[in-house]
């Protein structure tokens, strides 16, 4: 991942490794960040168990049943917020997860 920027880097304490990250500049920067909530994201919320979470959800849990019949807008936040519980992570980094899935109602 990035070679280019790590071929030629030595580090011989933490704060060096900080001062090289400071050197970064925004626009690789932000692609590393941009990996590491990709690869954090399939990590905390993997795709198979996600789906399965989504269906049992909109099928069963009579509290989402009755938000998607009213708006399902609100639905979808009450389904991120569950899921967010049920896979310890932010809501943030599921709903990027739902959305990368291509899962809505």
């Amino acid at each position: 991942m990035h070679d280019y920027i790590y071929q030629d880097a030595s580090f011989n304490s933490f704060k060096e490794y900080i001062n090289f990250i400071k050197l970064i500049d925004d626009t690789n920067y932000a692609k590393f960040e941009w990996q590491a909530n990709q690869f954090a994201g399939y990590l905390l919320v993997p795709s198979i168990k996600l789906y399965q979470e989504f269906i049992k959800l909109i099928r069963s849990d009579p509290i989402v049943i009755d938000d998607i019949s009213i708006n399902p807008a609100m639905g979808m936040i009450t389904i991120i917020n569950k899921l967010s519980d049920v896979f310890k992570a932010s809501s943030s980094v599921t709903e990027r997860r739902l959305s990368c899935e291509r899962i809505s109602l």
